[in-house]
């Protein structure tokens, strides 16, 4: 049963790239969750702490097929 939501976030980080462009900052309440450390495991988004729960994300390539 799990294997069937486990993808889910790469979904959702596909998406996400798509909706916003390179060199854009995105800001969280918290590290942004299972959709962004995929995203910084790819080297797409370089997150860093800015306060005790803030972060900002930046964009910093996309897939070559997004």
């Amino acid at each position: 049963m799990f294997g069937l939501f486990s993808r889910n976030y790469k979904k959702a980080a596909m998406t996400f790239l798509r909706q916003h462009t390179v060199g854009q900052r995105v800001y969280s309440v918290g590290d942004g969750g299972a959709k962004m450390r995929y995203l910084r495991e790819c080297g797409h988004v370089v997150s860093d702490r800015v306060s005790d729960t803030r972060w900002v994300h930046k964009i910093v390539s996309k897939p070559k097929s997004t």
